[in-house]
């Protein structure tokens, strides 16, 4: 017992003073590995005692311009000359093949092929296309050690694995991939979830609001590129325009794409923010569901677990740790395709159930000319509010105005006409809606 304790003592001050001395060096940058690093920040660790323990086992990089991945590949008797004892974390599928992200030539999920195929993708992935520029690269400069065959990338990290003593994965989903590839590792596998104590933070949104906004409200967490579903989102958005639905998107964080609708009502960028705030600006905004858009198997995804903190709708494609994820998820919505269309049919029927929370004497048992009338009626509100929505100040007035009036319709049926301040409304029968126009001209913009 003595003896553990003073082995345990003296390595304790062989890490304090390692740690002492790579603070003080310009090769390493604390800042930089917090930053890049959110599983090191969150959970509180010294950056650089994490990177002397783990990080550099993991290719975590100890400042932005050394790329440790990059090193061990090309030095890799370091490691595999080595009597140390390591353990291997699994962060992506860069093990797997080098686009990290198994996204095919295509730019669709390969579901890892036969090897005949993977080496047609290996060697066909474009160069021209500027969205592929990142995969190209990671191909490019991993060719020495694949060189066009993936069998050779394979082989390169089999050393490297049979020395672990352990291969650590942050999710059940991961480890099943990766195993497609390495199943004689089968038992030095091991998963171990990222520490989401952060989550606690995040309030629940359960409660029925009494006030409804009258755009659908959908959250989109993360930085928006390529891999993460800016296509998607693209056409989503497209198809909201062509539909003429109030549904806005709002996305914190970026999203490269924006240009071509962030001057319209179906979007809405609240920038970038760090990870911590993330859980305060979610708490703030007032959303109705989220999407969960990204069309590579992510192998853990902290946005889902911070979309499921808050109890609302999620809908994802059913991929890799987010889609196990939302599947078992109480309002968890997976889409088997990877198609923009398919997402958004699915959106569609939320945004049904919105409108019926909206105008809810759509719930009633009306006569179906009854309930024609009234849907028609909707629509004109809606592509009157469409048609308004760059004005907000105009805009508040409209919709509050409107809602009221329409609520205020159905009471005096009865009456055969209705009369209010800047609208009229002719009703020559309780059973049907002939005439509905606004008259705009005594509100003040």
């Amino acid at each position: 017992m003595k003896n553990n304790i003073i082995k345990c003592k003296i390595k304790y001050l062989k890490v304090r003073r390692e740690c002492k001395v790579i603070r003080k060096t310009p090769f390493f940058d604390s800042e930089y590995y917090l930053r890049n690093y959110q599983d090191v920040r969150i959970a509180d660790i010294e950056p650089a005692k994490h990177f002397l323990e783990h990080g550099w086992k993991e290719g975590r990089n100890p400042l932005a311009h050394f790329d440790t991945s990059f090193y061990l590949k090309n030095y890799p008797d370091i490691v595999q000359n080595s009597k140390m004892n390591y353990k291997i974390y699994i962060h992506d599928f860069y093990t797997v093949c080098p686009t990290v992200n198994l996204l095919n030539y295509k730019f669709k999920f390969c579901n890892l092929p036969d090897i005949t195929e993977c080496n047609n993708c290996l060697n066909k992935y474009p160069t021209s296309n500027p969205d592929f520029t990142i995969h190209q690269m990671m191909i490019k400069s991993s060719y020495n050690i694949h060189k066009g065959d993936i069998r050779q990338w394979h082989k390169f990290w089999e050393l490297i694995f049979e020395k672990a003593d352990e291969i650590i994965f942050p999710s059940k989903s991961a480890v099943d991939l990766w195993l497609k590839r390495y199943s004689v590792f089968l038992e030095k596998t091991n998963i171990y979830p990222h520490d989401l104590t952060y989550l606690k933070n995040i309030a629940l949104k359960t409660k029925t609001n009494p006030n409804p906004n009258h755009f659908l409200q959908v959250y989109i967490i993360g930085d928006i590129y390529e891999h993460k579903g800016s296509k998607i989102i693209h056409q989503i958005l497209s198809l909201l325009r062509a539909n003429k639905l109030n549904i806005c998107l709002n996305i914190i964080g970026s999203y490269k794409n924006s240009n071509k609708f962030e001057n319209t009502p179906y979007l809405k960028l609240h920038g970038r923010f760090k990870h911590f705030e993330i859980p305060e600006k979610i708490n703030m905004m007032k959303i109705d569901c989220f999407l969960m858009t990204s069309i590579w198997p992510e192998t853990f995804s902290y946005v889902t677990h911070e979309m499921m903190a808050t109890g609302l709708a999620i809908i994802s494609f059913n991929l890799g740790a987010q889609g196990d994820l939302i599947s078992k998820y109480k309002k968890g919505i997976v889409v088997d395709k990877v198609l923009a269309s398919d997402m958004f049919d699915e959106l569609n029927i939320l945004y049904r159930k919105h409108i019926l929370k909206l105008f809810p004497i759509l719930n009633n048992n009306l006569s179906s000319k009854l309930k024609k009338n009234i849907e028609a009626l909707v629509d004109n509100s809606i592509s009157l509010q469409l048609s308004i929505a760059k004005n907000e100040i105009l805009q508040n007035k409209i919709v509050n105005m409107y809602s009221h009036c329409f609520v205020q319709l159905f009471i005096d049926t009865g009456k055969g006409f209705l009369e209010e301040t800047s609208v009229r409304r002719k009703i020559d029968e309780p059973q049907g809606i002939k005439e509905f126009e606004f008259d705009l001209s005594n509100i003040n913009s």
